[in-house]
């Protein structure tokens, strides 16, 4: 057990916390915006995407292959657990990532 000093109404109190307590706190605690744990790149691809830009255009822009844009787009999908283009459309415009005009 590891003891914890904890406040509570203005008052310090210390509480014991087993390992699996701890460690749910740990994990909760990681990164608890879905948008930070993307890569700049998975960043970049995401906002093309809800900007409207195809696979293929984006690929260009960026200078890099259309199977490279796939594998990132993938890879945010995961990360983020939203697996259609218009719910990644939703997420950049709630996090803020492109405008309601866009």
């Amino acid at each position: 057990m590891q003891r914890l000093s904890v406040w509570s109404k203005g008052v310090g109190n210390e509480i014991e916390r087993g390992p699996a307590q701890i460690r749910w706190h740990e994990i909760a605690c990681q990164k608890s915006q879905p948008f930070e744990q993307l890569t700049s790149r998975q960043r970049e691809i995401l906002q093309l995407l809800a900007e409207g830009q195809t696979t293929k255009a984006i690929a260009s822009i960026l200078g890099i292959s259309d199977k490279t844009v796939e594998y990132h787009r993938a890879k945010l999908m995961a990360a983020l657990k939203i697996f259609d283009i218009p719910g990644l459309v939703r997420f950049a415009m709630r996090t803020g990532l492109i405008s309601a005009e866009s």
